[in-house]
């Protein structure tokens, strides 16, 4: 209806996509139209999805990170890219569209818990530790399901340290319920007023 229109053209309107290059587009030219479209229509921004179990190496990672960002850069709308929440006002004010990066996985990080400096200056801001299956940093959904009964690891909690460090948010997304209160569990005792986050399946 008009009115929907209208209220979403008023207010923040933020979008969520997990699309990897070649899973639903091709082409940059088809990611920047999307983009286009959405901000014609009043979506302030995105959190895009770069980290993935398509990205399990950090070269794949980056190479996935370059193809979404000339895509983006190949909008006709300008775009920012989000480094604090204010950044979704100032886009939606000004007519432009908002980017914040985020991963599902930690994957990338090969085992390497100083790359997530690297991850946070890509302008990754949401991570999730795991992405259903078991990860280096704890288990996942399916994997609790096909019983996995681990939970959150040590090298999981150096992670969450660095994470808190560089200013990305937890993202609890695929993490199962042993890994979940885990994760909690350890940001109440250890970092304390830093919220996690669901992003998109609680």
């Amino acid at each position: 209806s008009a009115k929907a229109q209208q209220f979403v053209k008023d207010n923040i309107a933020i979008d969520f996509y997990a699309s990897p290059h070649k899973t639903g587009w091709e082409n940059r030219v088809e990611a920047a139209n999307y983009i286009d479209l959405a901000a014609s229509r009043g979506i302030s921004g995105a959190s895009i999805t770069i980290g993935a179990p398509h990205t399990p190496t950090w070269d794949k990672f980056v190479a996935e990170h370059k193809i979404w960002t000339e895509a983006a850069e190949s909008a006709q709308v300008p775009i920012r890219i989000v480094k604090t929440p204010e950044d979704y006002n100032k886009a939606h004010n000004n007519g432009e569209y908002a980017i914040q990066w985020n991963s599902q996985t930690t994957m990338m990080l090969e085992g390497d818990v100083s790359r997530v400096k690297d991850v946070a200056a890509l302008g990754i801001k949401t991570m999730q530790l795991t992405y259903n299956e078991t990860e280096l940093t704890g288990a996942g959904v399916i994997s609790m399901i096909n019983g996995d009964n681990s939970g959150l690891t040590e090298f999981g909690k150096k992670v969450i340290d660095e994470m808190v460090k560089y200013g990305i948010t937890v993202d609890l997304s695929h993490t199962s319920y042993k890994t979940t209160m885990d994760i909690m569990n350890y940001m109440e005792k250890n970092h304390p007023g830093v919220p996690p986050m669901f992003t998109h399946s609680p």
